[in-house]
């Protein structure tokens, strides 16, 4: 890559190798940090799709938006979390995708991550919330008796 182009990218708040959200969560579970997540998305209009105990989804239903080509397209923006044991708590990385379909018979036409630096860094600050959020809440099992 030349170095005009890393020095526009930079300039642009582009990252070349962008790291997607994260944080480490003392003492967390699974439960406890996708109800934290949940409370924060749902208001916002998402709703939850399928939880396990290594992912979450939460999505969120913009509608019909109109093409610059023309027509329209279902457009749904997701949110894709990811669990992983630590020795003292829980990883959580973040993904945002949007998704969409020009008909609703339940594929989808494109999926695209989002990568733009506003967008994470709104996830990485919802992630620092929540961990802030419960950490405040659980003690710390390296300093009890």
């Amino acid at each position: 890559m030349r170095l005009h182009a890393v020095v526009a990218a930079a300039s642009l708040g582009i990252g070349l190798f962008a790291v997607d959200p994260n944080v480490k969560i003392r003492n967390a579970t699974v439960p406890t940090v996708v109800d934290a997540l949940w409370r924060h998305l749902e208001p916002q209009g998402f709703v939850r799709g399928d939880i396990t105990d290594k992912k979450a989804t939460f999505s969120y239903d913009r509608g019909m938006v109109a093409q610059n080509i023309g027509g329209f397209l279902h457009i749904y923006m997701d949110i894709n979390v990811r669990f992983k044991p630590t020795g003292s708590g829980l990883e959580v990385v973040a993904t945002q995708e949007l998704r969409g379909n020009t008909a609703n018979h339940g594929s989808y036409d494109f999926r695209r991550p989002v990568r733009d630096r506003a967008n994470l860094d709104k996830l990485q600050g919802l992630l620092e919330l929540v961990r802030d959020e419960l950490e405040a809440t659980t003690p710390d099992s390296s300093t009890s008796p």
